[in-house]
Order: C-alpha cells, then sequence, then structure tokens
C-alpha cells in the first residue's frame, strides 16, 4: 500500500515538471477575432527562433541549447508578433508565444 502511494505521487510529480519545462517556445496564431481555436505556426516559429542564438529550431518548436542562457518567454512572443507580417498575419493580437508545441 505505501509503495503504491509513493508511485502515483512520483508520477503526480513528474507531470508537474513537465508542465513547468519552458525549454521549446513556439508561435500560436488565430485566424480571426471570432474565437476560433489557437494553432501552432511552425513557419512563424522557425522565424521568431532565428532571433535567438540560444534556440534551435526543430519539428515545429524552438529548443533552447544545453548550457546556455535561457529564452524568455516574453521575448520569445514578442519575436513570434515581430515577425508575423512575414507570414502573412496582419493582426498581431491574433499571435502568442507558447511552450512544448501547444497553444
Amino acid at each position: 500500500m505505501k509503495s503504491t502511494i509513493i508511485l502515483a505521487l512520483s508520477a503526480l510529480s513528474g507531470f508537474a515538471l513537465a508542465g513547468n519545462d519552458h525549454s521549446e517556445h513556439n508561435c500560436c496564431f488565430r485566424n480571426d477575432g471570432t474565437g476560433q481555436k489557437w494553432a501552432t505556426h511552425q513557419e512563424l516559429t522557425k522565424k521568431a527562433c532565428g532571433d535567438f542564438a540560444q534556440g534551435t529550431y526543430d519539428s515545429g518548436v524552438c529548443t533552447e541549447n544545453a548550457n546556455i542562457r535561457r529564452i524568455d518567454g516574453a521575448a520569445f512572443e514578442a519575436a513570434c508578433k515581430a515577425h508575423s507580417g512575414e507570414v502573412h498575419i496582419v493582426d498581431k493580437d491574433h499571435v502568442k508565444g507558447a511552450y512544448r508545441g501547444t497553444c
């Protein structure tokens, strides 16, 4: 019984740690203001990632390189918004930054 509780707590702490992992960044967009769901935008993510020497674009996310200073989430979101016109997104309010390939 005791070992079952310990295993359950270990699993839960693993989920909590994964939720705090901000080492992978991506850009998200929404097509219009009608409340449609947010979606990842790989091309925009790649352009934003190019602004950060400490990031490497791969498989739709910008991954922080090990042993190099972290990428600030607000700075990454600003890069997403700054490059939005290059991928034909006119309204920057429909662009945001997110983590781990999710929106």
